[in-house]
């Protein structure tokens, strides 16, 4: 095999490639991307067995190209391009390995069998499944507020990822770790009649990857089966492996009887966090919330001895309210929503031992839920 290949293509390519490529794991061809050339479209692949990423490229008619296919280090190369400054790129395949030229550079990298490099078993999306498109920056923000509560433990592995399913026609992103929880929706071209989308778990490792290739505009097509999510723009195609577990019925843990709202500036709350976690060591970040009429009180004091308060605006017309979060909790959901103010939701008649509802009054269909800390 054998193609030229314009040098911003294919370090693209690979770059996008060793987001989802693996160098430390045990498996050796797991570290190697796929590249194969078809009549001059060259197609480079890479996977870590859950997740699969393929780029697709067109090689113009004046370059030249041989047909076959290869495997070679994925992060090797495209380190190598990195540091590589040309506007063309030529690989040559051999029975003993590459030789790439890019400029008045020369380097040779091992190859490792074709047919080991695994593909993916379950295709069933391709006929199963009904593809709908969803804005990338819409996909965005339905992450960028949700992925802070996804689970890390492994006990409970059905936590582990977003819980992507259709309600009243809008669809529904849902985390949570048991301690913090969120759920945010958006309006969709979802498929219509007698087709429902299944509701599945998006893997944590496929939340992180996917945010470093998506692109920020344009229309992505998603299509969800019960085993796969496939989502495809321009010249990518990313599938991945669904988490094999049940989502809880979070409806149950979000309160419904917390009536007593305060509402305050999200930006100067956010702020204030840091500086008052100061005072505590790293394993405890407890600060407690006092309510008073007009005035919030953010106060913490750690093992040691230090303390810290500080005070802001807030619209509360009650009593004396005091609340005990976890700083660290708090600030997460603070720093996933945009809006300039926040709204807690209290239950005065369970007092501080119950579960705090957050609500962005600028945005519609995003609801937080904290749990508070006895003390």
């Amino acid at each position: 095999m054998k193609f030229t290949i314009a040098y911003k293509v294919f370090s693209d390519a690979l770059a996008k490639c060793a987001v989802v490529s693996n160098k430390h794991v045990t498996i050796p061809i797991l570290q190697n991307v796929m590249v194969r050339c078809d009549a001059r479209n060259i197609v480079f692949r890479a996977t870590d067995l859950d997740t699969f990423v393929d780029v697709a490229c067109v090689v113009g008619s004046d370059m030249p190209t041989t047909d076959g296919a290869v495997t070679f280090p994925c992060h090797n190369v495209a380190k190598f391009m990195k540091a590589a400054k040309c506007d063309l790129v030529e690989l040559e395949a051999s029975e003993t390995g590459i030789t790439i030229r890019a400029g008045l550079a020369r380097v040779s990298f091992p190859t490792l069998p074709i047919e080991d490099f695994p593909h993916p078993i379950n295709e069933t999306w391709r006929t199963v499944a009904r593809p709908f498109s969803l804005p990338a920056a819409d996909w965005h923000t339905l992450i960028g507020q949700t992925q802070f509560a996804i689970s890390t433990e492994e006990v409970q592995y059905y936590l582990n990822g977003v819980y992507i399913h259709e309600v009243s026609g809008q669809l529904r992103f849902v985390t949570t770790d048991g301690r913090r929880l969120a759920k945010v929706e958006t309006f969709a071209a979802l498929p219509t009649g007698d087709y429902a989308i299944p509701g599945v778990v998006f893997p944590r490792q496929a939340v992180a990857r996917l945010k470093k290739i998506m692109p920020k505009k344009g229309d992505i097509s998603v299509a969800i089966a019960h085993g796969n999510t496939v989502l495809q723009w321009g010249n990518i195609l990313f599938r991945t492996k669904n988490i094999d577990g049940s989502f809880p019925d979070y409806e149950r843990v979000i309160p419904k009887d917390n009536k007593r709202v305060a509402t305050m500036s999200r930006g100067e709350l956010a702020a204030m966090l840091p500086r008052v976690l100061t005072a505590q060591t790293e394993r405890s970040c407890a600060v407690k919330l006092a309510f008073s009429r007009g005035e919030l009180t953010v106060s913490t004091s750690g093992p040691d001895g230090g303390t810290a308060s500080e005070t802001m605006a807030v619209d509360w017309q009650g009593e004396l309210f005091e609340v005990v979060f976890n700083g660290k909790y708090l600030g997460d959901i603070l720093a996933a929503t945009s809006g300039a103010d926040v709204q807690m939701f209290f239950d005065e008649e369970r007092g501080a031992d119950c579960s705090v509802v957050l609500r962005d009054p600028s945005v519609n269909g995003a609801t937080f839920v904290q749990s508070t800390i006895r003390v």
